[in-house]
């Protein structure tokens, strides 16, 4: 399965281990330079820096129209939300997660198609669920 993945802290550091082990091809889009240093020790992992292009073309760059499965998870919920909206209805990926903090946006969105998640005790535990469904 194809899985990319917008945004590069923590989450993201602590799922790829799990992706990549499990047989995904991982490729994380990011403006954090330094995160992408520090996870690109994955031989099998592609990451993609950007600096300020459209979604479209960072989309594009990460070659959403193969992902199987997109994770927005950057710290941004405006931003997760969107690029969750193009990868759904532009772009028809199958599973989508999107991370989001405000309680309001996770009502709105979940009801949208795709799997919200907010919750930083199950966080994880919630997407590696929607992949592997």
């Amino acid at each position: 399965m194809q899985v990319l993945i917008l945004g590069c802290g923590r989450l993201t550091e602590s799922l790829i281990p799990t992706l990549i082990q499990t047989g995904h091809r991982v490729t994380v889009i990011s403006e954090d330079r330094k995160c992408l240093e520090t996870i690109s020790k994955f031989p099998t992992l592609e990451v993609v820096f950007v600096t300020a292009p459209t979604l479209q073309d960072f989309l594009r760059q990460g070659n959403v129209d193969h992902a199987d499965a997109f994770l927005a998870l950057s710290g941004d919920d405006h931003l997760n939300a969107m690029t969750a909206q193009i990868a759904i209805h532009t772009h028809e990926v199958p599973k989508v997660v999107c991370r989001l903090e405000n309680p309001y946006l996770q009502q709105l969105y979940s009801s949208l198609g795709m799997t919200v998640v907010g919750d930083m005790t199950k966080m994880s535990q919630d997407i590696h669920q929607t992949i592997e469904s």
